[in-house]
């Protein structure tokens, strides 16, 4: 599972993300079997649309998941799973497992990860200036949702803040490599 703008003023996350997919349709058909991608560009919508961190409620979904560590709200929903957009990640979970879950997000400018990611996200650094920083999970954040409380692999891509002036083409050859690199570890990136 790969995601982008869950924080609706991070719009390059999404940018990037329309152009895995795309890129996803130009690979050969025996590795998109190998590596089935789920992929949502928007997965706070409202928040994009009003280039705002929360969705159209104020609450950032994020942090809106049911973990041990999360806290209890306007910021962050006053009940876990309060906020379509977190329960849409959830579901989609219950649908299509995911064995790791890459999350685009900006403006940190490094490789985060929750859970036993470290591997995927030394793959990725391979191929991009990002370095790898522990952040730690997030109070009611995905990070802590999939990857500390179930054990899932989850990188938080984290780009750089100037990024979203970047047009399209340029954000991938950038980034493009890394997030690759995150879907087929262990096997490495395919050429493009």
């Amino acid at each position: 599972m790969v995601y982008g703008a869950i924080h609706g003023n991070e719009p390059a996350s999404a940018t990037l993300t329309r152009q895995l997919i795309e890129t996803l349709k130009q690979l050969p058909d025996s590795w998109r079997y190998q590596h089935q991608v789920i992929a949502i560009p928007v997965a706070n919508p409202d928040g994009l649309l009003a280039n705002t961190r929360g969705n159209a409620r104020g609450v950032d979904p994020n942090r809106n998941f049911p973990t041990r560590n999360r806290i209890n709200n306007r910021q962050f929903g006053m009940h876990p799973l309060s906020e379509p957009e977190s329960q849409t990640l959830v579901e989609i979970k219950k649908i299509y497992p995911p064995d790791r879950i890459l999350s685009i997000h900006q403006p940190l400018a490094c490789i985060d990860y929750d859970g036993p990611a470290l591997q995927i996200s030394r793959a990725m650094a391979q191929y991009t200036d990002l370095p790898i920083c522990r952040l730690g999970a997030r109070p009611g954040s995905h990070g802590s949702y999939a990857g500390v409380e179930r054990q899932i692999p989850i990188v938080t891509f984290e780009m750089r803040p100037d990024d979203h002036h970047l047009p399209p083409g340029q954000l991938w050859t950038l980034y493009g490599r890394s997030i690759l690199a995150g879907i087929s570890y262990p096997q490495a990136p395919p050429d493009l």
